[in-house]
């Protein structure tokens, strides 16, 4: 298993809904990412130290407010 930071579930729809972005490009601005990572965020992938920077600069969390630990179970590859 590989412990790995990732941020909290649902927090970036949150900061958009609360802060009246309308959209997720919006929102990607707004911290400093493309559209692109933004979604790979969205479904657990690990950030940067640069976008958590930018959550914390964008909306003034800190990183215990952003991140959590999540496990994951490393599969292994099973090709002949």
């Amino acid at each position: 298993m590989r412990a790995k930071l990732v941020i909290r579930e649902g927090l970036l729809d949150r900061l958009k809904t609360y802060s009246g972005l309308k959209t997720d490009e919006s929102l990607a601005g707004a911290i400093g990412v493309s559209g692109a990572t933004l979604s790979k965020l969205k479904h657990g992938a690990e950030p940067t130290a640069a976008t958590v920077a930018g959550i914390y600069t964008a909306f003034g969390l800190t990183p215990g407010e952003v991140l959590t630990v999540s496990e994951q179970v490393k599969e292994l590859d099973h090709a002949a």
